[in-house]
Protein backbone atom coordinates (compact mmCIF):
# COMPACT_ATOMS: atom_id res chain seq x y z
CA UNK A 1 0.00 0.00 0.00
CA UNK A 2 0.99 3.85 -0.92
CA UNK A 3 2.82 5.12 2.20
CA UNK A 4 1.29 8.27 1.98
CA UNK A 5 -2.53 6.57 1.95
CA UNK A 6 -0.93 5.51 5.97
CA UNK A 7 -0.05 8.88 6.73
CA UNK A 8 -3.62 10.35 6.42
CA UNK A 9 -5.16 6.89 7.77
CA UNK A 10 -2.88 7.98 10.86
CA UNK A 11 -3.50 11.55 10.86
CA UNK A 12 -7.52 10.98 10.15
CA UNK A 13 -7.77 8.27 13.02
CA UNK A 14 -5.87 10.84 15.57
CA UNK A 15 -8.66 13.12 14.73
CA UNK A 16 -11.44 10.83 15.51
CA UNK A 17 -9.55 9.97 18.93
CA UNK A 18 -9.21 13.13 19.55
CA UNK A 19 -12.67 13.98 19.28
CA UNK A 20 -14.47 11.17 20.98
CA UNK A 21 -11.84 11.81 24.11
CA UNK A 22 -13.37 15.14 24.53
CA UNK A 23 -17.10 14.07 23.41
CA UNK A 24 -17.37 11.49 26.10
CA UNK A 25 -15.43 14.14 28.64
CA UNK A 26 -18.27 16.36 27.83
CA UNK A 27 -21.09 14.02 28.40
CA UNK A 28 -19.83 11.96 31.31
CA UNK A 29 -17.47 14.74 32.97
CA UNK A 30 -19.79 17.95 31.95
CA UNK A 31 -16.56 19.47 31.02
CA UNK A 32 -18.71 21.75 28.46
CA UNK A 33 -15.67 21.59 26.20
CA UNK A 34 -18.06 21.44 23.35
CA UNK A 35 -20.23 23.97 24.65
CA UNK A 36 -17.40 26.60 24.55
CA UNK A 37 -15.33 25.66 21.33
CA UNK A 38 -18.43 24.19 19.36
CA UNK A 39 -15.79 24.42 15.91
CA UNK A 40 -14.73 20.82 17.81
CA UNK A 41 -17.56 18.99 16.78
CA UNK A 42 -16.41 19.25 13.18
CA UNK A 43 -12.96 17.65 14.07
CA UNK A 44 -15.00 13.97 13.76
CA UNK A 45 -16.48 14.97 10.45
CA UNK A 46 -13.27 16.30 8.85
CA UNK A 47 -11.30 13.05 10.05
CA UNK A 48 -14.12 11.10 8.76
CA UNK A 49 -14.23 12.79 5.45
CA UNK A 50 -10.46 11.77 4.65
CA UNK A 51 -10.98 8.36 5.29
CA UNK A 52 -14.37 8.56 2.82
CA UNK A 53 -11.87 10.04 0.16
CA UNK A 54 -8.86 7.47 0.44
CA UNK A 55 -11.77 5.07 0.40
CA UNK A 56 -12.37 6.41 -2.81
CA UNK A 57 -8.91 6.77 -3.43
CA UNK A 58 -8.44 3.37 -2.61
CA UNK A 59 -11.25 1.58 -4.95
CA UNK A 60 -10.00 3.73 -8.10
CA UNK A 61 -6.64 2.16 -7.21
CA UNK A 62 -7.71 -1.41 -6.96
CA UNK A 63 -9.60 -1.29 -10.21
CA UNK A 64 -7.43 -0.09 -12.27
CA UNK A 65 -4.21 -1.16 -10.71
CA UNK A 66 -5.48 -4.94 -9.24
CA UNK A 67 -7.55 -5.32 -12.57
CA UNK A 68 -10.84 -6.62 -9.80
CA UNK A 69 -12.56 -9.57 -10.66
CA UNK A 70 -15.77 -11.20 -9.98
CA UNK A 71 -14.71 -11.08 -6.11
CA UNK A 72 -14.18 -7.29 -5.65
CA UNK A 73 -16.82 -7.44 -3.01
CA UNK A 74 -15.88 -10.16 -1.41
CA UNK A 75 -12.42 -9.21 -1.01
CA UNK A 76 -13.80 -5.57 0.64
CA UNK A 77 -16.62 -6.98 2.60
CA UNK A 78 -13.78 -9.40 3.86
CA UNK A 79 -12.15 -6.49 5.26
CA UNK A 80 -14.60 -4.67 6.95
CA UNK A 81 -16.75 -7.84 8.72
CA UNK A 82 -14.43 -10.31 10.40
CA UNK A 83 -12.54 -7.45 12.32
CA UNK A 84 -15.69 -5.52 12.74
CA UNK A 85 -17.69 -8.76 14.28
CA UNK A 86 -14.55 -9.35 16.75
CA UNK A 87 -14.57 -5.70 17.68
CA UNK A 88 -18.50 -6.25 18.84
CA UNK A 89 -17.28 -9.74 20.51
CA UNK A 90 -14.43 -7.07 22.12
CA UNK A 91 -17.12 -4.28 23.43
CA UNK A 92 -19.15 -7.09 24.74
CA UNK A 93 -16.74 -8.63 27.43
CA UNK A 94 -15.23 -4.77 28.00
CA UNK A 95 -19.19 -3.81 28.90
CA UNK A 96 -19.82 -7.06 31.55
CA UNK A 97 -16.40 -6.57 32.66
CA UNK A 98 -17.02 -2.85 34.05
CA UNK A 99 -20.25 -2.64 34.14
CA UNK A 100 -21.41 -6.70 34.59
CA UNK A 101 -24.02 -6.37 32.17
CA UNK A 102 -24.52 -7.67 28.97
CA UNK A 103 -26.54 -5.67 27.00
CA UNK A 104 -27.21 -8.21 24.13
CA UNK A 105 -30.46 -7.94 22.33
CA UNK A 106 -31.60 -11.36 21.32
CA UNK A 107 -33.74 -10.91 17.99
CA UNK A 108 -33.56 -8.94 14.82
CA UNK A 109 -32.23 -5.82 16.27
CA UNK A 110 -28.95 -7.81 16.74
CA UNK A 111 -28.36 -9.07 13.23
CA UNK A 112 -29.50 -5.76 12.02
CA UNK A 113 -26.28 -3.98 13.93
CA UNK A 114 -24.18 -6.61 12.57
CA UNK A 115 -25.55 -6.42 9.01
CA UNK A 116 -23.90 -2.67 8.74
CA UNK A 117 -26.83 -2.51 6.17
CA UNK A 118 -28.52 0.68 6.60
CA UNK A 119 -32.15 0.79 8.61
CA UNK A 120 -34.03 3.69 9.62
CA UNK A 121 -34.87 2.18 12.82
CA UNK A 122 -33.88 3.49 15.99
CA UNK A 123 -34.06 0.60 18.47
CA UNK A 124 -31.02 -0.98 17.10
CA UNK A 125 -28.19 -0.92 19.29
CA UNK A 126 -25.02 -0.18 18.02
CA UNK A 127 -22.06 -1.75 19.85
CA UNK A 128 -18.68 0.48 19.03
CA UNK A 129 -20.44 3.70 18.64
CA UNK A 130 -19.07 4.23 15.10
CA UNK A 131 -20.95 2.29 12.81
CA UNK A 132 -22.58 4.92 11.00
CA UNK A 133 -18.95 5.78 9.25
CA UNK A 134 -18.95 1.76 8.09
CA UNK A 135 -22.35 1.77 6.65
CA UNK A 136 -21.36 3.93 4.30
CA UNK A 137 -18.41 2.23 3.17
CA UNK A 138 -20.04 -1.07 3.09
CA UNK A 139 -22.75 0.95 0.65
CA UNK A 140 -20.37 2.33 -1.06
CA UNK A 141 -18.55 -1.13 -1.60
CA UNK A 142 -21.51 -2.48 -3.49
CA UNK A 143 -21.27 0.29 -5.39
CA UNK A 144 -18.45 -0.72 -6.92
CA UNK A 145 -19.24 -3.80 -7.56
CA UNK A 146 -22.51 -2.97 -9.37
CA UNK A 147 -20.68 -0.34 -11.35
CA UNK A 148 -18.02 -2.67 -12.32
CA UNK A 149 -20.35 -5.49 -13.13
CA UNK A 150 -22.08 -2.64 -15.54
CA UNK A 151 -19.34 -1.36 -17.22
CA UNK A 152 -15.20 -1.57 -16.96
CA UNK A 153 -15.40 1.87 -17.47
CA UNK A 154 -15.14 2.48 -14.03
CA UNK A 155 -14.69 6.20 -13.58
CA UNK A 156 -17.37 7.33 -16.18
CA UNK A 157 -20.06 5.82 -14.05
CA UNK A 158 -18.52 7.74 -10.99
CA UNK A 159 -18.69 10.72 -13.19
CA UNK A 160 -22.33 10.39 -14.12
CA UNK A 161 -22.91 9.46 -10.44
CA UNK A 162 -21.12 12.92 -9.17
CA UNK A 163 -23.41 15.34 -11.58
CA UNK A 164 -26.67 13.10 -10.48
CA UNK A 165 -25.59 14.05 -6.81
CA UNK A 166 -24.78 17.50 -8.08
CA UNK A 167 -27.54 17.96 -9.71
CA UNK A 168 -30.13 16.95 -7.02
CA UNK A 169 -27.99 19.56 -4.44
CA UNK A 170 -28.62 22.44 -6.52
CA UNK A 171 -32.06 21.81 -7.14
CA UNK A 172 -33.89 20.27 -4.48
CA UNK A 173 -32.95 22.60 -1.15
CA UNK A 174 -31.11 20.92 2.12
CA UNK A 175 -30.85 17.46 -0.23
CA UNK A 176 -28.48 14.63 0.96
CA UNK A 177 -27.35 16.88 4.18
CA UNK A 178 -27.95 13.94 6.51
CA UNK A 179 -26.79 13.92 10.16
CA UNK A 180 -28.89 11.50 11.60
CA UNK A 181 -26.84 7.94 11.87
CA UNK A 182 -29.79 5.63 11.08
CA UNK A 183 -30.42 6.24 7.40
CA UNK A 184 -32.28 4.17 5.26
CA UNK A 185 -31.06 2.99 1.93
CA UNK A 186 -31.80 6.04 -0.10
CA UNK A 187 -30.80 8.74 2.64
CA UNK A 188 -27.26 6.67 2.32
CA UNK A 189 -26.91 6.67 -1.38
CA UNK A 190 -27.47 9.97 -1.86
CA UNK A 191 -25.91 12.18 1.36
CA UNK A 192 -23.09 14.30 0.50
CA UNK A 193 -20.48 11.82 2.09
CA UNK A 194 -20.89 10.31 -1.62
CA UNK A 195 -19.22 13.41 -2.90
CA UNK A 196 -16.12 12.41 -1.32
CA UNK A 197 -15.97 8.97 -2.61
CA UNK A 198 -16.39 10.19 -6.12
CA UNK A 199 -13.31 12.79 -5.28
CA UNK A 200 -11.29 10.53 -4.05
CA UNK A 201 -11.60 8.46 -7.00
CA UNK A 202 -11.18 10.88 -9.05
CA UNK A 203 -7.74 11.73 -7.21
CA UNK A 204 -6.71 8.37 -8.43
CA UNK A 205 -7.64 8.62 -12.17
CA UNK A 206 -6.00 12.52 -12.29
CA UNK A 207 -2.49 10.82 -10.71
CA UNK A 208 -2.53 8.65 -13.67
CA UNK A 209 -2.38 11.24 -16.24
CA UNK A 210 -0.70 14.09 -14.70
CA UNK A 211 3.27 13.95 -14.88
CA UNK A 212 5.36 15.85 -12.18
CA UNK A 213 7.73 15.27 -9.76
CA UNK A 214 8.80 16.38 -6.53
CA UNK A 215 10.73 15.26 -3.68
CA UNK A 216 9.21 16.39 -0.28
CA UNK A 217 9.19 14.66 2.93
CA UNK A 218 5.08 13.48 2.62
CA UNK A 219 4.16 14.64 6.40
CA UNK A 220 4.82 18.50 5.47
CA UNK A 221 2.22 18.05 2.37
CA UNK A 222 0.08 15.65 4.79
CA UNK A 223 -0.40 17.66 7.86
CA UNK A 224 -1.49 21.32 6.32
CA UNK A 225 -4.21 19.53 4.71
CA UNK A 226 -5.66 17.89 7.93
CA UNK A 227 -5.57 21.53 9.13
CA UNK A 228 -7.33 23.11 6.20
CA UNK A 229 -9.79 20.50 5.68
CA UNK A 230 -10.87 20.96 9.57
CA UNK A 231 -10.82 25.16 9.27
CA UNK A 232 -12.89 24.40 5.80
CA UNK A 233 -15.78 22.78 7.97
CA UNK A 234 -15.06 24.92 10.70
CA UNK A 235 -14.95 28.28 9.88
CA UNK A 236 -15.66 28.16 5.66
CA UNK A 237 -18.55 31.10 5.31
CA UNK A 238 -19.47 29.15 1.98
CA UNK A 239 -22.62 26.84 1.23
CA UNK A 240 -22.41 23.25 2.90
CA UNK A 241 -22.24 22.04 -0.44
CA UNK A 242 -19.27 24.66 -2.05
CA UNK A 243 -17.02 23.53 1.22
CA UNK A 244 -17.35 19.82 0.04
CA UNK A 245 -16.44 20.67 -3.45
CA UNK A 246 -13.37 22.93 -1.87
CA UNK A 247 -12.38 19.98 0.23
CA UNK A 248 -12.64 17.50 -2.58
CA UNK A 249 -10.32 20.02 -5.18
CA UNK A 250 -7.80 20.54 -2.37
CA UNK A 251 -7.58 16.27 -2.02
CA UNK A 252 -7.01 16.25 -5.76
CA UNK A 253 -4.31 18.56 -5.66
CA UNK A 254 -2.81 16.81 -2.64
CA UNK A 255 -3.14 13.51 -3.55
CA UNK A 256 -1.88 14.02 -6.97
CA UNK A 257 1.28 15.63 -5.12
CA UNK A 258 2.17 12.34 -2.85
CA UNK A 259 1.70 10.11 -5.81
CA UNK A 260 4.54 11.67 -7.48
CA UNK A 261 6.69 12.20 -4.88
CA UNK A 262 9.59 10.57 -4.59
CA UNK A 263 10.25 10.97 -1.24
CA UNK A 264 11.12 7.47 0.63
CA UNK A 265 9.54 7.35 4.16
CA UNK A 266 10.72 4.89 6.66
CA UNK A 267 8.00 1.85 7.30
CA UNK A 268 9.17 1.63 10.75
CA UNK A 269 7.49 5.37 10.99
CA UNK A 270 5.21 5.78 14.09
CA UNK A 271 2.63 7.38 11.95
CA UNK A 272 3.19 4.42 9.47
CA UNK A 273 2.14 2.25 11.94
CA UNK A 274 -0.57 3.88 13.52
CA UNK A 275 -2.02 4.23 9.81
CA UNK A 276 -1.35 0.41 9.54
CA UNK A 277 -3.63 -0.04 12.45
CA UNK A 278 -6.08 2.44 11.92
CA UNK A 279 -8.87 0.22 11.26
CA UNK A 280 -8.59 -1.63 14.90
CA UNK A 281 -7.79 1.47 16.66
CA UNK A 282 -11.31 3.42 14.77
CA UNK A 283 -13.52 -0.41 15.92
CA UNK A 284 -12.22 -0.43 19.72
CA UNK A 285 -11.47 3.25 20.72
CA UNK A 286 -14.94 4.68 21.33
CA UNK A 287 -15.41 1.18 23.26
CA UNK A 288 -12.66 1.74 25.42
CA UNK A 289 -13.39 5.88 25.82
CA UNK A 290 -16.63 5.04 27.05
CA UNK A 291 -16.15 2.32 29.48
CA UNK A 292 -13.39 5.17 31.55
CA UNK A 293 -15.44 8.07 31.36
CA UNK A 294 -18.79 5.86 32.69
CA UNK A 295 -16.50 4.63 35.70
CA UNK A 296 -13.94 7.62 36.32
CA UNK A 297 -14.57 11.63 36.70
CA UNK A 298 -10.43 12.32 37.05
CA UNK A 299 -9.23 15.74 37.22
CA UNK A 300 -7.51 16.97 33.69
CA UNK A 301 -3.76 15.67 34.04
CA UNK A 302 -5.23 12.00 35.15
CA UNK A 303 -7.54 12.17 32.82
CA UNK A 304 -5.09 12.76 29.61
CA UNK A 305 -2.82 10.11 31.38
CA UNK A 306 -5.72 7.48 31.13
CA UNK A 307 -6.43 8.62 27.15
CA UNK A 308 -2.64 7.86 26.15
CA UNK A 309 -3.14 4.43 28.08
CA UNK A 310 -6.51 4.10 26.15
CA UNK A 311 -4.62 4.87 22.76
CA UNK A 312 -1.87 2.03 23.15
CA UNK A 313 -4.40 -0.46 24.22
CA UNK A 314 -6.23 0.55 21.01
CA UNK A 315 -3.22 0.67 18.91
CA UNK A 316 -2.64 -3.07 20.28
CA UNK A 317 -5.80 -4.34 18.95
CA UNK A 318 -5.23 -2.31 15.72
CA UNK A 319 -1.78 -4.56 15.52
CA UNK A 320 -3.43 -7.79 16.18
CA UNK A 321 -5.90 -6.41 13.28
CA UNK A 322 -3.78 -5.92 11.07
CA UNK A 323 -2.02 -9.38 11.71
CA UNK A 324 -5.48 -11.14 11.92
CA UNK A 325 -6.39 -9.32 8.47
CA UNK A 326 -3.67 -10.38 7.01
CA UNK A 327 -3.71 -14.03 7.95
CA UNK A 328 -7.67 -13.73 6.73
CA UNK A 329 -6.66 -12.60 2.93
CA UNK A 330 -3.95 -15.70 3.03
CA UNK A 331 -5.95 -18.25 4.01
CA UNK A 332 -8.75 -16.79 1.64
CA UNK A 333 -6.14 -16.21 -1.17
CA UNK A 334 -7.45 -12.52 -1.10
Amino acid sequence: MLMFIQLLRAFAVLGVFVYHGIVYSDIFNHTKVLQKFTEINLLGISAVSIFFIISGYIMAFLVNEKNADVFFLRKRLIRIYPSYFIACILAIIVQYVVFRVINIHANINLLKSLSLIPFKDDTINYYLSVEWSLIYEVAFYVLCSIFLSVSNKFIYLFVIWFIVLSLCFFIVPNFGIYTTLRNSIYTVYFASYNFLFCFGAFSYYLTTKIKVNININPIILVLPYVCIVFVINAYSPLSYIMNVYLIGFISIMLFISLTKNKYQINKRNVLIKIGDYSYGIYLSHAVLLNAYYRTNNDGIGTTICFLIVIFILSCFFGKLEFLFHNRIKGFLGC
